[in-house]
């Protein structure tokens, strides 16, 4: 790897592995990656395609392509030539979740229900399927945790997410709720205002203290290996709040 597009370096499960490698901007740079003679470029968007497929073979693979992580791992293991380390990731991931999932028995109820939702720093509410970031392949794919059918329903065919107004957001609630907040300027100012309504304090999971605030920049990836980590960090959040929980009501 010699070049990855700007945010990939807010990826805390990427930053050990991107020892010496160039931020080639967004769109990609021409300039900047000819200096770095790859051998294969991919492009998620087709902008410069026709520049950057001069320097070397470049594989324009539109977002959406993949919908899961064994369908990612295993296009780039053809791409790459290497199958069978594809295979080999995938049975590693499929062995982390199935010790996640056995983890949770007996602690978590397997009828509760999970949501997974964001917060803009415009104030704005979205709802998350299971292929669009947030934890949605670790909690629903991995873990197998359910999602509130009303959640499926709508998210499906709307590219994984959909906005919710305040007034229905008791009706896309779940057991369970996991809360990301994108707020580049650290303001706090759109969180403050969800917290204080009366529509969020009477939410189930926050009387009974099952709702998590999630770090942005941790849960809002979803490439394999960052779904890879999230499985332990979903687990032992659950497990930690489960245990606060039972002493409390001691």
């Amino acid at each position: 790897m010699v070049g990855v597009e700007p945010t990939t370096f807010d990826n805390p499960f990427l930053k050990k592995r991107l020892t010496g490698v160039v931020d080639v901007g967004t769109p990609v740079n021409v300039e900047k990656t000819l200096e770095l003679a790859p051998d294969l470029i991919v492009v998620m968007y087709d902008k410069n395609y026709e520049e950057l497929s001069k320097i070397a073979p470049t594989l324009h693979i539109p977002y959406g392509t993949t919908s899961n992580i064994y369908e990612a791992i295993r296009l780039f293991g053809d791409i790459a030539g290497e199958p069978q380390k594809a295979e080999q990731f995938i049975a590693a991931f499929d062995h982390k979740a199935a010790q996640g999932r056995e983890k949770l028995k007996g602690v978590i109820d397997p009828n509760a229900t999970f949501g997974l939702y964001e917060l803009t720093d415009k104030g704005t509410l979205w709802v998350f399927g299971d292929n669009a970031g947030r934890g949605g392949q670790t909690v629903y794919n991995a873990l197998g945790l359910k999602m509130p059918d009303l959640v499926r329903s709508e998210v499906k065919g709307n590219t994984g997410s959909v906005q919710l107004s305040m007034e229905v957001l008791p009706d896309y609630a779940a057991d369970y709720m996991f809360l990301t907040t994108y707020d580049p300027e650290k303001k706090g100012e759109a969180l403050r205002q969800l917290q204080a309504s009366s529509v969020w304090q009477g939410l189930n999971a926050v009387k009974n203290n099952t709702l998590f605030m999630n770090d942005f920049d941790t849960f809002y990836r979803y490439d394999p290996i960052a779904v890879m980590g999230q499985i332990d960090l979903v687990v032992d959040m659950l497990l930690a709040r489960a245990e606060e929980n039972k002493a409390n009501k001691n």
